[in-house]
């Protein structure tokens, strides 16, 4: 099977904030990426996701990525796939697609 990705992904690791939107909750859970492209990313998360849940991921992009500094970015995804923790750990990996996404203002 070929590789599905329109995207080359990067490796970088950042933490996040988790919400399942079709829920209608309002409660965000802390995770953290494993890589991000322009249209997806993979991260790690505590809360039970599943393959078609949409959900809004809020990160900061370092200032190393962008050349006015560092910026918070929400993106409203799709999890296309689920991936139970291998090491017993409670976390799940969950890879999703980027539907949206809006630049919030920069945190201080």
């Amino acid at each position: 099977m070929g590789n599905r990705r329109v995207a080359h992904r990067f490796p970088l690791e950042l933490p996040v904030q988790i919400r399942v939107t079709a829920a209608g909750s309002s409660e965000r859970v802390p995770g953290k990426t494993r890589d991000i492209s322009r249209t997806g990313l993979y991260f790690f998360s505590a809360q039970r996701l599943h393959a078609g849940s949409d959900v809004e991921v809020v990160l900061t992009l370092p200032p190393k990525i962008l050349p006015r500094g560092e910026a918070q970015v929400r993106c409203r995804c799709r999890v296309v796939r689920v991936e139970a923790s291998a090491n017993g750990k409670p976390a799940s990996g969950a890879a999703a697609t980027i539907d949206d996404y809006d630049f919030l203002s920069s945190p201080r």
